[in-house]
């Protein structure tokens, strides 16, 4: 995940008023993907999950 401007390739999608961008190629390799903010143990971030074998993902 990275913060970056789209690109002519992207599709958009909008969640709670915030745009997020992938690569319509990709979106097609992986999807369904989800995007999820996980709290735990005392830490916390972002989790992505898709149909993509673990570690094929330069997320």
């Amino acid at each position: 995940m990275a913060l970056d401007e789209p690109k002519e390739n992207d599709l958009i999608f909008t969640e709670q008023d915030i745009a997020f961008a992938i690569n319509k190629d990709l979106l097609e390799e992986a999807k369904p993907i989800r995007l999820d903010f996980i709290e735990a143990g005392g830490r916390s971030g972002f989790q992505f999950t898709s149909s993509l074998p673990a570690g094929s993902c330069g997320c």
